[in-house]
């Protein structure tokens, strides 16, 4: 056997044992694809995917159509944090990118499951041609990463940190507290994790360190920072790793004034005070509109500055102090405003067209009441003349009578005359 053809048997060899002795783990990921609708809000389409991973793997994005009415933003990668594999975006290193042409990275970190069991080998380590890389044995041909971590000699340790979140954004003169959000998206895990912010007038007072940021996971870590000065300061967030420093990043803080802080009393009593002037206003607005005056105009507002106070009620409820007294201020101005209107506010004119209308209404009212007298008027000399006719009847009646009786008494007095005789 010449020398090619025992190279060629040895790299077979190489590749059989590491392709018969690893064995695939799952991995369950989800793509967003977070876009924006007409009406600039974010939507979000979830793709939920499982994959099989030996050590090292990539897979390509979803391909969708975007309905019409829609605008892309970006692709988010979300997993449950697992130290058993780590994944990433290819060209970002993190969990956000842009590219459609973009890939999955996912790393297999540790050869355990969640179980316990050996997920690579049926072996604690990891044995290449008399070279083992495990807790229990480290030849030197292995690499070892900084978290001081094992691995076969093919292994690319891969660091990456990433802020996700800073808040606030806004501080005071004095001692204030900033938050950070730190993600580990490498293979690679972090011990004694901590930052300093430092700029014009803003030092760096106490660190609250991350103990351990395992490949994948996130955490908070917190800086006191004492401020002397306000204004809107560039600062620079120097990521460090034990007595290494790691990145450092610029960003932008607001530092308000002693005089810019916001008494919270004095916010609450503007409001009470605010809305008992709304509530006379709108009363006097009522009034003025029944008694004719022209105040159409002055709903509008009446209506606004009700909106505006109760913009200010929920923003102090949030404690975003500035928004709150920007809305009182608007409120108050508006309801001057109105106070002012109403004051000098006149009588709605009556148009030639108002007085035609008012002049056929009372037309209208007369000729229909004119109608009514003389149909009444022709009701009563109807009922007159029937009692007349009745009347004329029983007299007629009564003379008949009469003329009857004379007529007997005469027959009666020739009756007896003629006896006598």
């Amino acid at each position: 056997m010449n020398l090619k053809t025992s190279l060629i048997f040895v790299c077979f060899l190489i590749f059989l044992v590491i392709s018969t002795s690893a064995a695939a783990i799952d991995i369950n990921y989800t793509i967003k694809v977070n876009l924006l609708d007409s009406s600039n809000n974010t939507v979000t389409n979830l793709y939920a995917f499982t994959q099989d991973c030996s050590l090292y793997c990539n897979y390509s994005l979803p391909v969708f159509e975007i309905a019409p009415g829609y605008t892309f933003i970006n692709y988010g990668l979300d997993y449950e944090p697992s130290p058993y594999y780590a994944a990433y975006f290819y060209s970002t290193g993190s969990d956000l990118t842009q590219s459609s042409e973009d890939l999955v990275m996912v790393n297999v970190l540790s050869p355990e499951d969640g179980a316990g069991n050996d997920i690579l080998s049926n072996q604690s380590d990891i044995e290449l041609e008399g070279v083992i890389c495990g807790a229990v044995q480290c030849d030197k041909e292995c690499t070892i990463c900084s978290d001081k971590k094992c691995h076969e000699p093919s292994f690319e340790c891969i660091e990456s940190l990433n802020i996700d979140n800073i808040f606030p954004q806004s501080v005071g003169i004095g001692v204030s507290q900033i938050n950070l959000l730190i993600r580990n998206s490498g293979n690679v895990d972090f011990n004694d994790l901590y930052a300093t912010i430092s700029g014009d007038g803003v030092y760096t007072a106490e660190m609250i360190p991350i103990k351990q940021l395992v490949a994948g996971d996130k955490d908070y870590t917190f800086i006191k920072i004492n401020s002397t000065t306000a204004g809107n300061k560039t600062t620079i967030i120097q990521l460090n790793v034990g007595n290494r420093v790691y990145k450092a990043t610029i960003w932008n803080l607001e530092i308000q004034g002693a005089e810019e802080k916001v008494n919270v009393t004095e916010l609450l009593s503007e409001l009470d005070k605010l809305k008992e002037q709304q509530i006379v206003l709108e009363e006097a607005y009522q009034n003025k509109s029944a008694e004719g005056y022209t105040v159409d105009i002055i709903y509008d507002q009446l209506k606004d500055s009700r909106e505006y106070l109760s913009n200010a009620q929920s923003y102090l409820v949030e404690e975003n102090y500035a928004k709150a007294a920007a809305s009182l201020n608007i409120a108050k101005e508006n309801l001057d405003d109105i106070d002012r209107q109403l004051k000098n506010v006149r009588k709605k004119k009556e148009t030639l067209k108002d007085k035609i209308r008012s002049n056929v209404i009372y037309i209208g009212s007369t000729a229909a009441a004119i109608v009514s007298m003389f149909a009444a008027y022709g009701l009563i000399r109807n009922a007159v003349a029937k009692q007349k006719l009745v009347n004329k009847e029983k007299l007629l009646r009564l003379r008949e009578r009469m003329k009857r009786s004379k007529k007997v008494a005469k027959s009666k007095s020739k009756s007896r005359k003629q006896k006598k005789k």
